[in-house]
C-alpha cells in the first residue's frame, strides 16, 4: 500500500445539515498533477479544504503520508501542504513581505527571517515574473497581480503537496500559461503532488495527469484526461454538448451548445 501520498478514503462531509461530499476517494501522489473539475456548487472547494484538514469529514479519513491528517498538528501540516484559497487577500503589506510569509511555517516562533529566506523569496518573485512589484503594497495592485503574489507565496512555502483552488482566477491567457508551466516545474523538478480546481477544460486537459470530475458532491469520473474528458461525461456533468478532438493524444474540446437533457 502506498503511504507517501495525500489520500481521501470514503469521505462524507456535512455542512449546516447538508451533505456536501459523499463517497469521495482520491489519491494525490508525488510527481502528479490532478485537476478537479465540476459545475458551480458541486463541492470542489469543500473537497480542497477537507484535503488540507480545514474541514473535518463526518465519515471517512484523510491520510497524509500514511497518518490521519487530523492527528498531525496544523503547524506541521503547513510545512507539508501548501494551499492557495480561491479568496484573494487585501492588506497593506508589501508584495515582498507577503511572499516572504510563505517561509514562516519553516521558522521558529521568535525566529527572524534571514538571508536564506530573503534570497528564496527574491528568486521566486523573479521566477513568477513579479519582481518589479516587490515594493508595492498588496492592496494597490490588480486582482490578477495579487493572484500571482499569492501563488509566489505558495511556491516559497514549498510543500510536498500543492493544493490550489482556482489559481487561474483573474489571470489573462499569458499568465495562465505561465502558472501552468510553474506547476509543471514543481511536479517535474521536485516531484510535488499538485491539485488544482479548474474551469477551463482545455487547459486542464493539457496540464493535468489526472482529472477528477465531481458533480453534486460525488465523483463522476476519475482518470487520465483522455479517459475522463469524453463527450458523454462533459454533457452529464456540465450540461453542455461538446466535441472532443484527439489529435495524437492532445485533446481539444469544442463546446457546441447547452444541453437541456
Amino acid at each position: 500500500m502506498l503511504t507517501n501520498c495525500l489520500q481521501a478514503k470514503n469521505i462524507e462531509v456535512v455542512l449546516s445539515g447538508n451533505v456536501v461530499l459523499k463517497g469521495i476517494n482520491i489519491q494525490i501522489v508525488p510527481g502528479q498533477i490532478i485537476g478537479i473539475l465540476g459545475p458551480n456548487g458541486s463541492g470542489k472547494t469543500t473537497l480542497m479544504r477537507t484535503l488540507t484538514g480545514m474541514v473535518k469529514p463526518k465519515t471517512g479519513v484523510i491520510k497524509l503520508n500514511g497518518k490521519s491528517i487530523l492527528e498531525i498538528p496544523s503547524s506541521k501540516r503547513a510545512r507539508i501542504i501548501s494551499y492557495l484559497s480561491q479568496f484573494s487577500e487585501m492588506h497593506p503589506f508589501s508584495v515582498m513581505e507577503t511572499v516572504l510569509m510563505g517561509r514562516y511555517v519553516h521558522m521558529g516562533r521568535f525566529e527572524i527571517e534571514g538571508k536564506k529566506e530573503v534570497d528564496r523569496t527574491l528568486e521566486v518573485l523573479e521566477r513568477v515574473g513579479i519582481f518589479d512589484l516587490s515594493q508595492r503594497k498588496l492592496n494597490s495592485i490588480s486582482g490578477g497581480e495579487r493572484q500571482l503574489v499569492l501563488l509566489a507565496r505558495l511556491l516559497v512555502q514549498g510543500g510536498e503537496y500543492i493544493l490550489m483552488d482556482e489559481p487561474m482566477s483573474g489571470l489573462d491567457i499569458k499568465y495562465q500559461i505561465q502558472v501552468t508551466s510553474l506547476i509543471k516545474e514543481e511536479r517535474d523538478k521536485r516531484a510535488a503532488g499538485c491539485v488544482m480546481v479548474m474551469h477551463d477544460i482545455n487547459l486542464a486537459a493539457k496540464t493535468c495527469d489526472q482529472i477528477f470530475l465531481i458533480k453534486n458532491g460525488k465523483m463522476h469520473a476519475y482518470g487520465t484526461p483522455k479517459k475522463v474528458l469524453t463527450e458523454t461525461n462533459i454533457k452529464e456533468v456540465f450540461s453542455v454538448n461538446a466535441l472532443v478532438h484527439d489529435m495524437n493524444g492532445d485533446l481539444n474540446i469544442e463546446i457546441k451548445s447547452v444541453s437541456y437533457i
